[in-house]
């Protein structure tokens, strides 16, 4: 059905046939469909970042990273608002790029505009307990909890302390919650 309709719905059907060929994992259909979006509109965000993940997948993480990079820039210069994930996954990219300050930055705005991603928490936590500041990460993490009760913000702090070596943080934490 999508096929049919692409004459007539451009952009919006490029995206989906994108994303059906990711969940595929047909990477050369997925990047057509993408670019095919892109040339129609260059500053589509869900584009960018649909192309950044098969990218990602491909294993090359400097023309991820560049994907990721402007759709950030789009979102800054539109002054839209934070898209979920897009900060998140362009951590990830400039850690890989041992740009760790910037990821550390980018995974703080993820937090504050999407409280609710305990991937971004987790992440932010464990790079500034790998600079050598384990009570900042510490801190990070019970600010997670505070703004996400449950057990799943629970288990993901335990497991970025145990990930930054952190045991007496991971047994100080499971004492407080009762485990």
């Amino acid at each position: 059905h999508a096929l049919l309709a692409k004459g007539t719905g451009g952009i919006f059907v490029n995206e989906m046939l994108a994303t059906i060929a990711l969940a595929r994992n047909d990477l050369a259909a997925a990047e057509q469909a993408a670019q095919e979006s892109l040339a129609a509109e260059p500053d589509r965000i869900q584009a960018l970042m649909m192309l950044s993940q098969v990218r990602r997948l491909q294993k090359r993480p400097a023309d991820e990273l560049a994907l990721l990079q402007q759709a950030h820039d789009v979102v800054q210069r539109r002054s839209l608002p934070p898209i979920r994930d897009l900060e998140l996954r362009r951590g990830e990219t400039l850690l890989q790029a041992r740009r760790v300050h910037e990821a550390e930055q980018a995974f703080r705005a993820e937090t504050v505009a999407f409280p609710a991603n305990l991937q971004a928490w987790a992440n932010l936590a464990v790079v500034v307990g790998a600079q050598g500041r384990g009570p900042e990460a510490r801190a990070i993490l019970d600010e997670a909890m505070r703004k996400n009760p449950g057990r799943a913000v629970a288990q993901m702090a335990i497991e970025a302390l145990l990930a930054m070596d952190d045991q007496a943080g991971a047994r100080e934490l499971r004492a407080r919650l009762g485990r």
